[in-house]
């Protein structure tokens, strides 16, 4: 079996046990849970899906005393139980069909809940574009929908796939996308405490209908979106190809870096990006003065995802990794400068205390060799670790080899910490080599001298969409 096949693998049903095999030492100051989200089962009985549409699997390791428990399970949406029910796919897919289906005026995406995860009003929540799953903390079985749900408009509307708290004000930031059917999209910006009561509510209305929208990141004054394509609506509604490929931009046209204001009234404006980039994920944003500052990773052309579908095959030419790139648009005179640093990266993380703040450093999941995956430049077949300084344009990495596949790392403050960079980066590394999954911690400040401890797994898991650190 190739490397890269562990990371399209069946994930176990369900597992729950204490780590034993732990070389080095897990720091005794980390206290919390690591929750990580992603692919788990890839198939309904005959049907074999694209990793991107796979169900998911929601793992969770807790930390206390020096010790590790993890647990962990293939999450029980409706349509995960739906399909097994069935036996097969039974709903349309972001990037497949059914087999021998045309999906005609079939609109409905796919509630797998396997891109992201966040902790809000005392439970985890499993989440994408079309819903966000509350999670019980001790099973991780699906109790219901998040109460986020009831403030969805209509059937046709997205969620924010990538929720964010807000240091500043203690309040999880989201946001809520919803089609134009006679004038322009709108989107809606919602602050909620911690009881889940929406505390402030922000909309504006776009310049076109179909805008995708993915990350979110947040200023004192701003909501940062990336615009990562548009929809051709008619051709969705059609069914004769899935929903990725009629996403896309018209020739010359300039996608764009959303700045919209945190208070209602006023004129949103954009860093328009070079022809053919293309954003999905960010690091963060800050106020400087007149300028909004934007860290964010740019695909110099259009993210191909071929490779990431069954038989997960080298399919034709790929385009050129992506970049982190820090980006400062001055509100008064509309001018645009950008740092850019050569390293090939996503999934991107910063410290969550300085979310939102003046911020210097970035860490992802980056390109540092090549093994025998489809595509070198798949973010899920990184091989691992950089830590950006965005402000010089340098970077610092940790590679772990061609036989390792490497996930998003997860930056822990130290308590007491007082220097942006002065904690952990938490990742999962899935070694082909030992045919298993471990948990490594690293020196934010020393990524490049390697873990200070690896925690070995019972078991090899799938690739990892995102995660978050809880400690509560």
């Amino acid at each position: 079996m190739s490397d890269y096949q562990l990371t399209v693998s069946d994930a176990p049903t369900s597992v729950d046990y204490d780590v034993q095999e732990i070389e080095g030492t897990v720091p005794g100051d980390l206290a919390g849970t690591l929750y990580r989200n992603g692919p788990g089962a890839f198939n309904a009985g005959p049907d074999l899906f694209h990793l991107l549409d796979a169900h998911a699997f929601v793992g969770a390791a807790t930390f206390s005393a020096g010790r590790v428990h993890f647990r962990g399970r293939i999450i029980d949406t409706p349509v995960r139980k739906a399909e097994l029910a069935a036996g097969h796919q039974t709903s349309r897919r972001i990037f497949q069909n059914r087999k021998g289906k045309r999906h005609f005026l079939d609109t409905k995406l796919p509630d797998i809940a396997a891109h992201d995860i966040y902790c809000w009003g005392s439970a985890p929540v499993a989440c994408d574009a079309p819903g966000h799953h509350a999670l019980d903390p001790k099973t991780l079985a699906v109790t219901g929908p998040a109460p986020i749900a009831k403030h969805r408009p209509n059937g046709l509307a997205t969620f924010c796939p990538m929720p964010r708290v807000d240091p500043a004000s203690g309040r999880l930031i989201t946001y809520i996308a919803d089609p134009g059917l006679i004038r322009n999209d709108t989107v809606e910006f919602i602050e909620f405490d911690r009881a889940w009561n929406a505390v402030h509510k922000v909309k504006h209305r776009l310049h076109r209908k179909g805008v995708l929208l993915h990350d979110l990141a947040v200023t004192a004054t701003h909501y940062v979106v990336p615009e990562f394509a548009h929809l051709n609506v008619p051709k969705v509604l059609s069914g004769r190809t899935p929903i990725y490929d009629c996403a896309g931009f018209p020739p010359g046209y300039r996608s764009k870096l959303f700045l919209f204001p945190r208070v209602a009234g006023a004129v949103w404006k954009a860093i328009e990006l070079e022809p053919e980039e293309q954003i999905f994920h960010l690091f963060n944003a800050h106020d400087d003065g007149d300028e909004v500052v934007v860290d964010a990773i740019v695909y110099p052309t259009p993210v191909n995802f071929t490779a990431f579908a069954p038989p997960y095959e080298k399919v034709g030419p790929k385009g050129l990794g992506a970049r982190p790139v820090r980006f400062r648009y001055n509100l008064v005179t509309g001018q645009t400068t950008r740092t850019v640093t050569d390293v090939r990266v996503d999934s991107p993380e910063c410290s969550p205390a300085f979310f939102g703040r003046l911020s210097r450093y970035g860490y992802a999941a980056a390109k540092t060799t090549v093994g025998d995956e489809p595509d070198p430049e798949g973010y899920f077949w990184y091989h691992g670790f950089t830590k950006v300084d965005m402000a010089a344009g340098t970077h610092e990495d940790f590679d772990a080899g061609p036989h390792a596949y490497c996930s998003q790392p997860i930056f822990v403050g130290r308590a007491g910490a007082t220097v942006e960079d002065d904690g952990y980066l938490l990742a999962w590394v899935t070694d082909a080599a030992k045919g298993r999954t471990a948990l490594v911690i690293l020196d934010a400040q020393k990524i490049a001298a390697g873990p200070l401890a690896t925690l070995w797994l019972k078991d090899a898991l799938p690739a990892v969409s995102h995660g978050v650190f809880d400690l509560g």
